[in-house]
């Protein structure tokens, strides 16, 4: 298959404000030596003017706004406007490396029982240094899924296995992921409203769940970590995990008993991690509403229940505790 031959691939970029970090994503589209690109920009309500650095790339880039609804609106608003046989979704402050996507796209074409390719991506900032996402990830277990190997490198999975292993950790970055159009249709779009950071890991969840996953292992993005990125606010984030497995419980009805209790188990964990949080900073009164909602809606385990006592003692008395808790190491 020479180059003129490869089909359409729609790169959907997702931004609000960031214009120079947005200049950086699309160059690097535009080097990534795949040569039949169409790149969306989605403006998301910015108030800076990102039709100026979108004019800059025309007419290799298309420029669209909508009044700000959040990233998982964008991205499905710049799907409605693709044409791509296969799509991607950017993120505006991460970037692709050359030639990755060429070859993702040449084992999608040889691999047809494949619907989403993520790949191997490095996270950090120049700085800092870059690493691996999947080591970052600490995601061991990951390569030892059940898979059949096929040619680069490629795996492809078992869907079971990792579907549970994926409740449990993401090991899917979106700016390194790209499917078949009909895979992101069918799998029904991004979820817009009441997921924050994590719209994505609910998409990967069910798709993993009910179409063919595979891992290439190049690395296809960079994702930069600097202080705008949003998985930086923990306490937001964990409610956010919370949110998403509830949605992946409602909108795969067919799970079975075992895929059930690894997610309501994964639902109690990330619940536990608010209440203890709260407690952990000393702000009683939330950590104790926390725990009521532990206990109402997946049940509590003695250790639960402890702390949970401890958070009707008066703010010196559970000071002290911790205090001699620290002093014993345990």
């Amino acid at each position: 298959m020479s180059k003129v031959e490869l089909p359409l691939l729609s790169v959907i970029i997702p931004t609000f404000n960031r214009p120079d970090f947005l200049r950086q994503c699309v160059a690097s589209l535009l080097r990534c030596g795949y040569p039949n690109l169409e790149i969306i920009v989605v403006d998301d309500g910015s108030t800076v003017d990102i039709a100026a650095v979108v004019r800059e790339f025309e007419p290799a880039c298309k420029y669209l706004r909508q009044e700000n609804q959040g990233p998982a609106a964008a991205r499905n608003h710049g799907f409605s406007h693709s044409q791509g046989r296969y799509v991607a979704f950017v993120d505006s402050d991460d970037e692709w490396f050359p030639d990755a996507a060429q070859k993702i796209i040449r084992l999608f074409e040889s691999n047809l029982e494949v619907d989403m390719i993520f790949a191997e991506a490095r996270m950090g900032n120049s700085e800092e240094g870059y690493r691996s996402w999947i080591e970052v990830a600490g995601e061991d277990e990951f390569f030892q899924l059940p898979c059949r190997v096929e040619a680069e490198g490629l795996r492809i999975f078992q869907k079971t296995p990792l579907f549970r292993r994926m409740l449990v950790r993401n090991a899917v970055f979106i700016s390194a992921v790209i499917m078949r159009r009909e895979a992101f249709e069918k799998a029904g779009t991004f979820t817009i409203n009441g997921l924050f950071g994590t719209e994505d890991w609910e998409l990967w969840l069910r798709m993993a769940h009910r179409m063919q996953l595979a891992f290439y292992p190049e690395p296809l993005a960079i994702y930069r970590r600097h202080v705008g990125c949003m998985s930086n606010n923990h306490d937001s984030m964990g409610e956010a995990f919370y949110s998403a497995l509830m949605k992946v419980r409602d909108k795969c009805p067919d799970l079975d008993l075992e895929d059930l209790n690894i997610l309501d188990r994964q639902l109690q964990h990330h619940l536990f991690n608010q209440a203890y949080s709260a407690y952990d900073q000393g702000d009683l009164r939330l950590a104790r509403k926390r725990f009521a909602r532990l206990h109402k809606e997946a049940g509590l385990k003695m250790r639960d229940a402890l702390l949970w006592s401890l958070c009707f003692l008066p703010p010196q008395a559970v000071r002290i505790l911790r205090q001699c808790k620290w002093a014993l190491g345990v």
